[in-house]
């Protein structure tokens, strides 16, 4: 009775080590081929922002110290930037080097051309020129790239 009940529990094993085996084999293929999509969509994505995004960066000083009610008002008055509707990814920046003397940093995207000259004209971008740029920055550089073609 003992060697039937072992053979039955080796069948079983077998069996079963058959099937998981089966399993982990179809696991690591459809892994494999979820893996190669996502990986083929995400290059595509990426080669398609990359050729057609702007990216727009402006390095700039304040006339005014640090800390002070005016650099606080500029920030602030710089928080309507990025609900411009062609705006992407807005980020602002403390200078922390002393390899140049720039204070500060915005950085943001354009999916477009259009996307970016659109934002040139919006009367939110027009009006923190008139009334905050050219009234607290000292000095600026202002660089938009587009991504070399590969």
């Amino acid at each position: 009775m003992l060697t039937l009940n072992l053979i039955f529990l080796l069948f079983f094993l077998y069996n079963d080590f058959n099937y998981i085996c089966y399993m982990k084999k179809l696991s690591v293929i459809l892994s494999l081929f979820f893996l190669l999509s996502v990986g083929c969509v995400a290059r595509q994505n990426a080669t398609s922002k990359s050729e057609s995004t702007i990216r727009h960066t402006v390095a700039f000083k304040l006339k005014h110290p640090k800390g002070c009610a005016e650099e606080v008002e500029f920030f602030e008055a710089a928080k309507k930037l990025p609900k411009i509707p062609s705006v992407h990814n807005f980020e602002a920046f403390r200078e922390t080097s002393t390899k140049n003397d720039f204070e500060y940093f915005f950085y943001m995207e354009f999916e477009s051309e259009m996307g970016y000259e659109a934002y040139n004209v919006h009367p939110d971008h027009v009006e923190f020129v008139e009334k905050y740029w050219v009234k607290y920055v000292d000095k600026f550089i202002e660089i938009d790239y587009k991504a070399l073609q590969e």
